[in-house]
C-alpha cells in the first residue's frame, strides 16, 4: 500500500506515490546519496532530522521541515547539489522532494501535514 503525504490545512495532496522512510541512523545517513533522480511523485522522510545537506548529490531538492506534530516550520525550494548544511532548530523531521515537485503546491509555514499508510 502506498503512503500519501497531505497538506490538511490546504486540502492538497503533496505526494501520492512512494514515501521512502529514513527513520534509522543508516537510512538518514545515506538518504538520497548515490541516486540520480527521485520520482516527482515520491519523497524521502528523514526522521528525526533537523538538518540536511546536498553534498555529493546529483540533483536539486525541495525540502520541507516539520515539527513533531508535522506542522511546517521551514520550506526550501530548489536546493542545488553541494549546498552546505541547512539547519532548522525548530524541526523534528524533513521531507525531501525532487526540485520542482512542490512548484504547483501551495505550502506555507504553519501548515499541518499528514502521512497516511
Amino acid at each position: 500500500m502506498m503512503s500519501q503525504l497531505r497538506n490538511t490545512t490546504r486540502n492538497d495532496l503533496l505526494m501520492a506515490s512512494d514515501l521512502i522512510k529514513a527513520h534509522t541512523f543508516l537510512g538518514r545517513g545515506l538518504g538520497l546519496l548515490g541516486k540520480k533522480e527521485l520520482n516527482p511523485n515520491s519523497a524521502l522522510w528523514l526522521k528525526p532530522c533537523n538538518n540536511v545537506h546536498t553534498l555529493f548529490m546529483k540533483f536539486a531538492l525541495d525540502i520541507i521541515f516539520v515539527d513533531k506534530n508535522l506542522v511546517v516550520t521551514e520550506i526550501h525550494r530548489n536546493v542545488r547539489p553541494w549546498k552546505p548544511l541547512l539547519v532548522s532548530w525548530k524541526s523534528h523531521s524533513a521531507f525531501e522532494f525532487s526540485a520542482g515537485a512542490l512548484h504547483t503546491k501551495e505550502v506555507q509555514i504553519g501548515d499541518q501535514l499528514h502521512v497516511s499508510d
